[in-house]
């Protein structure tokens, strides 16, 4: 039965039932127009504040018995130690750095790429030790051979070590970290010929 806002005491149209006991009609949702569809039906509200408060009290229950299973004494182990990760060898410039250089064309020194193959192909268990670039001095490898022996080249950049890495397996390493090798230390100073 749909009753009009007047006769019902409200200013617009209302979906009414029948059914009290008392005879009066009570409202049940709230219409659009005329004879349209409620907008919420009290069954869909319900079910939906029935889901929610279902929802809650899952979560309630799960945050409840996983500070449990948190806060469980665990058995005494000792931490298993842990390993250190190897300190890299050297950090290779970027790209970018050295494609920003040659682009600006930034001067640098002249690389004796010959002398430096030639120290390499001519002895055994040759190492490179990369000093860093300074304010003052450009950036330079030191090679040691197994001897001992060893030679200083200064660099225009590390590209010509990525190379002799690549194609021989040249061990680069970066000489602020990790210091020079007792072998060189040994060697007298006048058999450490600078280039």
């Amino acid at each position: 039965m749909t009753v009009s806002g007047k006769a019902a005491g409200f200013s617009g149209t209302r979906r009414a039932s029948r059914g009290n006991v008392d005879g009066s009609t009570r409202v049940t949702a709230i219409a659009l127009a005329e004879g349209a569809r409620p907008i919420y039906p009290w069954g869909v509200l319900v079910r939906v504040g029935l889901m929610l408060v279902a929802l809650v009290m899952v979560l309630l229950v799960l945050g409840a018995v996983l500070s449990r299973r948190r806060d469980a004494p665990r058995p005494a182990t000792a931490p298993a130690p842990r390993a250190r990760p190897a300190p890299r060898r050297y950090d290779w410039e970027r790209r970018s750095t050295q494609l920003y250089r040659a682009w600006k064309q930034v001067p640098g020194p002249a690389e004796d790429r010959e002398g430096i193959l030639a120290f390499v192909t001519s002895r055994q268990g040759v190492e490179a030790y990369v000093e860093p670039r300074t304010v003052i001095h450009p950036l330079s490898v030191v090679l040691i051979a197994e001897d001992g022996e060893w030679r200083r080249f200064e660099l225009r950049d590390d590209a010509y070590l990525r190379e002799l890495v690549k194609e021989r397996g040249l061990r680069v390493l970066d000489a602020s970290r990790f210091g020079y090798p007792e072998r060189m230390k040994r060697r007298p100073p006048g058999d450490g010929d600078e280039a």
